[in-house]
């Protein structure tokens, strides 16, 4: 992925920018992925790799505002899970370093 990054900026091609910004003149809109993600065929957590909230199963706090992420997006749908997950996301740099701790943690991970 970086390669081709690099290949865009050096052959002059145009700036690509996530689906959820509006494009601006001569930008390629580019779809976020989004993966289910199975501990013993049940799923846990989905995540999209665009910036946003992070959903919780457990009460929203009294202000009643969302955490937001700045790399990825997720909804989490296992209780007991929630204290894993997020201490693999705490250590990740961006959502593929979260997938592949996600992988290597015993978690599947598949494409949306």
């Amino acid at each position: 992925m970086r390669l081709i990054l690099t290949l865009l900026l050096l052959t002059g091609m145009p700036a690509c920018r996530r689906s959820q910004e509006a494009p601006k003149k001569g930008e390629t809109v580019v779809e976020a992925r989004s993966y289910e993600v199975t501990k013993k065929g049940r799923l846990v957590l989905t995540v999209t790799d665009a910036p946003g909230p992070i959903v919780s199963t457990a009460l929203r706090p009294p202000d009643g505002k969302m955490v937001n992420h700045p790399f990825l997006s997720a909804s989490a749908y296992a209780p007991e899970e929630e204290d894993a997950l997020r201490q693999l996301l705490e250590k990740s740099q961006n959502t593929r370093d979260f997938l592949a701790r996600l992988r290597k943690a015993g978690y599947e991970v598949a494409p949306r």
